[in-house]
């Protein structure tokens, strides 16, 4: 269902970078992880330096074990500053999937900073901690 919707979305000419992403978003959901890393580069072709399409295509790259292009793609997003709490957890997730927990800590702390009362920015900081051994 949620992939007709998306199909919808898709047919509009030109296809907006914001669509363009959910379809990214529920490609990997649906375990499509090509197609979604499709979405993602032209969402990102659209525009290049929004955090949340910088981070789909990351968490696509990921999805794809191509672990070189998804350091790039997070080396890309962190250079963007990332304002909002869920830009800052995106950034968190993603350092911690490389195994960078110290970096990933301090995104899960500003995330925190941003919206406190988000309990799951406080849980990913535990289980980051966790994994980095200092629980």
């Amino acid at each position: 269902m949620a992939w007709q919707h998306c199909q919808a979305l898709l047919a509009v000419d030109p296809v907006p970078a914001p669509s363009l992403d959910i379809s990214s978003r529920v490609a990997l959901a649906m375990g499509q992880r090509k197609l979604a890393n499709e979405l993602a580069g032209r969402a990102l072709h659209l525009d290049a330096d929004n955090p949340l399409f910088l981070a789909q295509r990351a968490f696509c790259l990921l999805a794809l074990r191509d672990y070189a292009e998804a350091e790039d793609a997070v080396a890309a997003l962190a250079a963007v500053p990332c304002e909002t709490a869920i830009e800052n957890d995106n950034l968190g997730n993603l350092y911690s999937e490389l195994g960078n927990h110290d970096k990933a800590v301090d995104c899960f702390r500003q995330a925190i900073a941003c919206k406190p009362e988000a309990a799951h920015h406080w849980f990913n900081l535990g289980l980051c901690l966790q994994a980095g051994g200092d629980l």
